[in-house]
């Protein structure tokens, strides 16, 4: 991972920088860095998408003297340009959440656009992609319908009972020079080893204002899982530092107002362990999040395996393109350990799904005949996606195999009951 490597040795001052704790780093040890250093740091912090947040923490610190010119400037441009575009964004938001208002739709904000608006200190510190709205199952249809009038439109056809019926949001919606639009009916998928009963969501959701409009958002506590439910069950550590500077900006921002029995309770009930205590334990590690004293060992007693730790940590800093792009489907493929027999099973169950699968997946009843017409689309489709790795794989690439191994030993982890673990 000769990418990787060059950016190693940056990685403890952009952790330092972005730590809660503001004498974690100096001037004098900033001014120690050099040419090649500054670029470094510089491309693991835009690799990490936290360069606007690396921003404001050198300048709230009194350290921005101690950065290069070239340095400074590249960093307060990306800070002012994230600020215009999350503004942007919350223009498209505020004309989408007063549209589903006025046809009596409620809507749940979901991280980002929240996070950048209400908890971080400045709207331009959270980089985000997409807006995530979350509406009621039976609103999913009219709310799909509100964007299509005001000019979105999905990124891939689909047939709303299918993806009712295995997904937990629609495909994104944008328009021409517009934000991607993810409308979500839940936050988790059906059919999986995390999922849990929604209802009780919306009962905790609190009343804020974003843009100009009351919506609500998820109580304190479920945010806190729900970041953590994303970065490790979800994306696998895929999103970097990312995640990791939410939780810790989350505690803090809430401190003594948060509930933590209330989010020990969910964590056990929801069958969240493993997620739950990996995710804070790394934000507490990397960037100070502010945890009660022993709240982790509590949870899980035996805490982590180191295997699992380093595993995490390479995930986070491998360079975002290589973990990604590569799907968890492939990455069973081309795991090193694995017989040609496991290799041939897999393949067998990803180019011929059951029948209930498909249907799933394109609204044919699991009894027609039509449904085998769709194999040759689901083939398709395969390929498109995965044609990269797929290559990958008859090319023997060492980075692909490496984060493939990387990506499978964190997924069986986190699907595996507890056991005795230790942290070292």
């Amino acid at each position: 991972m000769k990418e990787t490597q060059s950016w190693d040795h940056v990685v403890p001052v952009l952790l330092a920088c972005l730590h809660q704790r503001p004498d974690m780093i100096s001037a004098s040890e900033l001014e120690k860095l050099g040419p090649s250093d500054w670029q470094a740091l510089l491309r693991l912090a835009t690799d990490q998408r936290v360069r606007p947040l690396l921003h404001h923490r050198l300048r709230e610190r009194g350290l921005i003297a101690a950065v290069p010119t070239n340095i400074r400037e590249d960093l307060s441009g990306s800070y002012r340009r994230n600020t215009l575009r999350i503004l942007h964004m919350s223009a498209e938001f505020r004309q989408i959440a007063i549209a589903l208002q006025a046809e009596g739709i409620a809507v749940i904000v979901l991280k980002g656009l929240y996070l950048a608006s209400s908890v971080y200190e400045s709207i331009g510190l959270r980089e985000m992609n997409d807006i995530d709205l979350m509406v009621r199952r039976q609103s999913v249809a009219p709310a799909a319908e509100i964007l299509t009038h005001l000019g979105y439109r999905p990124h891939r056809p689909y047939v709303l009972e299918s993806d009712l019926a295995w997904s937990h949001h629609l495909t994104g919606h944008v328009k021409p020079g517009g934000t991607a639009v993810e409308l979500h009916w839940h936050i988790t998928r059906p059919g999986q080893s995390y999922s849990i009963d929604l209802e009780e969501l919306w009962e905790r959701a609190q009343h804020v204002r974003i843009a100009g409009v009351d919506v609500l958002a998820l109580c304190p506590e479920d945010m806190v899982l729900h970041i953590c439910l994303h970065t490790s069950y979800q994306h696998r550590f895929e999103f970097g530092l990312r995640p990791s500077c939410d939780l810790a900006t989350v505690l803090h921002h809430f401190q003594d107002d948060l509930d933590w029995d209330a989010i020990e309770e969910r964590t056990v009930r929801w069958g969240w362990q493993r997620g739950v205590t990996l995710a804070l334990y790394l934000a507490q590690e990397w960037v100070g999040a502010a945890l009660p004293e022993d709240w982790l060992t509590n949870l899980q007693p035996q805490g982590l395996d180191t295997t699992i730790l380093a595993t995490a940590r390479d995930l986070v800093f491998t360079p975002r393109r290589a973990t990604r792009e590569l799907s968890a489907n492939v990455a069973l493929l081309i795991e090193r350990s694995s017989s040609l027999k496991h290799i041939f099973r897999h393949l067998v169950r990803m180019i011929f799904p059951s029948a209930s699968l498909m249907s799933k997946a394109y609204g044919v009843s699991p009894g027609s005949f039509r449904l085998y017409l769709y194999y040759p689309r689901r083939w398709w489709e395969l390929v498109q996606r995965n044609r990269a790795d797929l290559l990958g794989l008859f090319r023997h690439d060492k980075t692909l195999t490496s984060v493939a191994e990387h990506k499978n030993i964190l997924a069986r982890w986190l699907e595996t009951e507890s056991r005795v673990l230790i942290i070292k």
